[in-house]
C-alpha cells in the first residue's frame, strides 16, 4: 500500500496535487442592482412543483426532496426521447404539467454527454418548441411574475 502511495504521488503530484493552499482572500459580493418585489397574484397552500426530467438531468430527486420538504408537491416527469411519437408525447405531457404547475423547476445536468457546444441543446430545442413556449409565457403572465 504504501509502495502504491510513494509511486502516484512521487510521479503525478505535479498534475493531481494532493496537497494546496486554500486561497483565503474573498470576493466581493456585488450589489444587487434591482427593488423588484416579485409577488404572486395570489397564494397557494401546496404549491405544486413540477420538473422535468431530461436525459442527461441530475440532482432532480434532491430537489424534489427538498420542495417536499418545505411543503410543495412535486411532479417528477421524465421527458421520454425513444422516438418521434415518444417525444410529441412528451411534448404534450410537459405542457399539460406546466398548465398544472405553480412552480417550474429544472435541475442541473449534463444533456447529450455534455458534448462540446452541446450540453444543452436538447433541451433549448424543446423549451422553444411552440407548445412549450407557449405554456411557459401563459405560465409566467398568469403567476404575474416580474422576469
Amino acid at each position: 500500500g504504501q509502495d502504491l502511495q510513494v509511486a502516484f504521488e512521487g510521479k503525478l503530484e505535479e498534475v493531481y496535487p494532493t496537497e494546496f493552499e486554500q486561497a483565503t482572500d474573498l470576493q466581493d459580493v456585488p450589489a444587487v442592482t434591482s427593488s423588484a418585489v416579485i409577488k404572486v397574484k395570489e397564494a397557494v397552500e401546496v404549491p405544486v412543483v413540477y420538473i422535468p426530467v431530461f436525459p442527461g438531468t441530475n440532482s432532480e430527486y434532491d430537489s424534489a426532496k427538498a420542495f417536499e420538504q418545505a411543503g410543495a408537491k412535486v411532479n417528477l416527469v421524465p421527458f421520454v426521447t425513444l422516438d418521434a411519437a415518444s417525444i410529441e408525447n412528451s411534448v404534450d405531457t410537459m405542457v399539460d404539467n406546466i398548465t398544472k404547475a405553480n412552480i417550474l423547476f429544472f435541475a442541473g445536468g449534463f444533456s447529450a454527454a455534455d458534448e462540446p457546444d452541446g450540453s444543452a441543446k436538447f433541451i433549448v430545442a424543446i423549451l422553444r418548441n411552440a407548445k412549450v413556449r407557449s405554456a411557459i409565457e401563459q405560465f409566467i403572465e398568469k403567476r404575474g411574475l416580474i422576469i
